[in-house]
């Protein structure tokens, strides 16, 4: 609409004059001039403030059309977040800063079979936790909450939680993380509860494979070496001056090629006991030039027969003896001397020792140079790998398995040392192994002599047969005097199936055991088709020493005789007259040396036991070669095993079995002797010579009184602290793991004979303890091994697993 001009006032009919009246009208003309002009004016602005009003409505729907949009997207992202959040399989909860529920996922609702979250929203998480039973659980992790929130960071835990209380026991990990305002205020915290109880599962599956793994490849390689060591053994027996050119080629590899076998045997029971744990190491002073020179000296013959030149250099400032596991350091530097050697086509192996400084400390440092193949770069990263041998096809013919250097590493890694190498491909590689530098006790080495006493090598093979655990402990007492560490059977079918499997270079054999005695057993041997055991040395060890007994023995196929109880110069001789010469070293022996180290707790003990009255110990150390341990330990055998020696006598004696009674007699003859018990030593034996020779009216006699003589005679030795073996000690406390992996270590050294290894496992055991029902089951078992009681021992152990799982 516009505005329109005024009409002009009409012109007064009174007006007096024309002049007056013109006047008017030009007045009048002026005012509608500036009227129309005003007019104009309010229509354009009139017309503006239209336009305003039309943007302003655009504006306004504009406005409103773009709030709907931030309404619709951020609904769409609420819901999407809504559905991240529903859809995770962990539980989420949002937490104030006071702690109360601000949100939480329908899995935390449907664990705790709450209906709605309505019904806790704004309740603090320590209440709601509690009406779901884990009290204790809220009350733990409240703390850490006020912790996440006064710290302002993420804590990460582990639970093993029924959060339902509906014994459905799982493992979480839980993330607390503070909600963090721009002011850098604390809000509240989001909780997230991960269920790991299926990895865990997997991860343990994973480690039990891997576990029966390295037992697998432990026990096979046990399995194989011992027909791999009957074919090197017999292969060395062989005849081979009637073969011809052809035939002796054939023959000298069945040689090489099975000593290579054995060594990967070797290599895979090692790498399987450091896999699993079983590795130990054991420290001695040695001498580490003498270890040089030897290493040096084997290596010039396997350079020289590939025409290499061998190097070698000994760095004077090392200490003549130090401190280490003479046995492994040797296994790890021979492994890259033969490596050098074998990878070495031409030129020279460089061996040198010297001693380093690194870091501010003292090492000794083995390096192993060559002029080999070397190692391409892009290998140097699998070298150390576990299978890996690199460029086959130059190495062609290199038999190994790939495990020399991984077990080197190992094993280094175990001494506290450092394996570094360099290598150019094509031109040669440098290996160089840094050992900590510990200096030794040249007093404390075991000195190797010459002259009088036989001290026996690694490679030795002796067997020990005898039924009774006692004589049998005396007889392995004496011989590890000479460093030997035989095998046992406690029977004669035994011994024919011990043999049977082994190369042995010796047997001792004892003469009276039930169901087949020595003789027997010895006739079976010498009748077999194999040529080694018709003529293998075979020892009798026995306590009859009755005219014709020795006589008897050679008849039997016996090579020669020892009485017991056992004298030390008397094995001396035959170990020196029957062991190969290439199987031994002599050792000059004074009578000041003593024969075994004195343990001063008892020392005491026997002293204790002097004071009873009941035996002589001088004697009887005399017949254990002086060595208290032994004579301690035949002593605590005897207390255990008396009362099974008592129930057959008794049995025997009803039932006139009299060939199983004089058995037994005999055996507790020497039993007695052996621990300077004079007088219940001559009891058996008249009580073993009247069941012989038919006089059983003695024998039904008195037979009672001798088995109560017995065990008055051991009442009065447990009257002393004899058996309070390990009681002043305080046990350890362990877990199932090691306590599974100690009792599987003794199973298997009483499977495979191991004396040594399963005497120091059972004292292991001995200060071990777990519950009172397993400590209990601990004690008899290692009363067992004492008494070399091997295949109870074995069902005992699987017992006890059994109750530990």
């Amino acid at each position: 609409m516009e505005y329109e001009a005024p009409i002009a006032q009409e012109v007064s009919v009174y007006a007096d004059t024309p002049g007056v009246i013109e006047e008017q009208h030009e007045q009048l003309k002026k005012e509608n001039l500036a009227l129309q002009e005003e007019v104009k004016q309010l229509n354009s602005q009139l017309a503006a403030m239209q336009q305003v009003i039309i943007q302003a409505k655009k504006t306004t729907m504009a406005r409103a059309k773009f709030s709907a949009t931030v309404i619709a997207a951020k609904s769409r992202q609420e819901k999407y977040l809504h559905m991240l959040l529903e859809n995770s399989p962990d539980i989420i909860i949002f937490l104030d800063k006071n702690l109360c529920f601000a949100y939480c996922t329908h899995v935390f609702l449907t664990r705790t079979r709450i209906p709605h979250f309505g019904l806790i929203n704004g309740r603090s998480f320590e209440e709601v936790m509690e009406r779901s039973g884990n009290k204790a659980f809220a009350l733990r992790i409240s703390q850490v909450f006020q912790q996440a929130l006064t710290e302002k960071k993420t804590i990460e835990i582990q639970e093993f939680l029924d959060i339902g209380s509906d014994e459905d026991f799982r493992n979480y990990t839980i993330l607390i993380t503070p909600m963090i305002e721009a002011e850098g205020v604390a809000k509240g915290l989001m909780i997230s509860f991960h269920d790991i109880t299926e990895l865990l599962k997997a991860k343990q599956q994973a480690e039990d494979a891997s576990k029966a793994k390295s037992q697998f490849l432990a026990s096979m390689s046990h399995e194989i070496r011992t027909p791999m060591n009957a074919i090197i053994g017999m292969s060395d027996l062989m005849r081979t001056d009637n073969l011809d050119v052809v035939q002796q080629g054939y023959f000298m590899d069945i040689k090489k090629m099975s000593k290579a076998l054995l060594q990967i045997i070797n290599d895979i029971l090692d790498f399987s006991k450091i896999e699993a744990g079983n590795l130990e190491l054991v420290p001695v002073h040695f001498n580490l030039l003498g270890l040089y020179d030897n290493i040096c000296s084997m290596s010039k013959f396997t350079a020289m027969s590939k025409e290499l030149e061998f190097r070698s250099e000994f760095d004077d400032s090392i200490p003549e003896v130090v401190y280490g596991d003479e046995v492994r350091i040797r296994q790890v530097i021979t492994n890259l001397v033969n490596n050098a050697i074998k990878y070495t086509q031409e030129g020279y192996v460089h061996f040198k020792v010297q001693r380093v400084t690194r870091n501010g400390a003292e090492w000794i440092a083995f390096m192993v140079k060559d002029t080999g193949i070397g190692i391409k770069q892009e290998n140097f990263s699998k070298l150390f790998s576990t299978f890996q041998q690199f460029d086959s096809s130059k190495n062609r013919g290199v038999v190994g398995t790939g495990l020399g250097l991984s077990i080197t590493k190992n094993l280094v890694t175990m001494m506290g040392g450092i394996v570094e190498f360099e290598s150019e491909y094509g031109i040669g590689s440098v290996f160089t192994v840094y050992l900590p530098l510990v200096k030794g006790d040249p007093s404390k080495t075991e000195k190797t002599k010459v002259l009088e006493r036989v001290i026996a090598l690694d490679t030795v093979q002796v067997l020990v047969v005898d039924d009774n655990s006692i004589n049998l402990t005396v007889a392995l007492g004496f011989l590890a005097t000479h460093h030997i560490y035989p095998d046992t059977a406690q029977s004669g079918f035994e011994a024919i199936e011990r043999v049977k499997t082994k190369h042995y270079d010796l047997v001792f054999m004892d003469h009276m055991m039930p169901g087949m005695d020595g003789t027997e057993a010895t006739q079976c041997i010498r009748n077999s088709e194999n040529e080694w055991l018709k003529k293998m040395p075979i020892v009798a060890l026995s306590a009859n020493a009755v005219s014709g007994a020795r006589e008897a023995f050679f008849e039997a196929g016996m090579d020669d005789f020892i009485s017991k109880p056992i004298d030390a110069t008397q094995l001396n001789l035959v170990l020196a007259k029957w062991l190969p010469q290439d199987k031994i070293n002599m050792e000059a022996h004074s009578s000041s040396d003593p024969q075994a180290p004195i343990d001063e707790q008892f020392a005491a003990l026997v002293n204790e036991l002097n004071q009873l009255g009941i035996m002589d110990s001088t004697v009887g150390l005399s017949h254990v070669g002086n060595d208290y341990t032994t004579y301690i330990q035949i002593l605590r055998q005897f207390c255990i095993e008396l009362d099974t020696y008592i129930k057959e006598i008794r049995l025997f004696s009803a039932d006139k079995n009299w060939k199983e009674y004089t058995i037994r007699l005999h055996a507790m003859k020497g039993v007695f002797a052996n621990m300077g018990v004079d007088g219940l030593s001559k009891w058996a034996y008249s009580l073993e010579y009247a069941s012989r020779n038919g006089n059983h009216v003695k024998c039904i006699e008195e037979t009672e009184a001798f088995c109560e003589d017995m065990l008055r005679f051991r009442e009065k030795l447990c009257t002393t602290s004899l058996m309070d073996k390990g009681a002043t000690k305080e046990k350890q406390q362990v877990d199932e793991k090691v306590l599974r992996e100690k009792l599987d270590a003794l199973a298997k050294a009483c499977t495979y004979g191991e004396s040594n290894s399963a005497d120091a496992l059972a004292t292991e055991l001995e200060g071990f303890s777990f519950n009172a029902e397993v400590d209990e089951r601990l004690a008899g078992i290692c009363g067992l091994v004492v008494s070399l009681d091997y295949d109870v021992v074995i069902e005992q152990i699987e017992s006890l697993v059994h109750v530990l799982s």
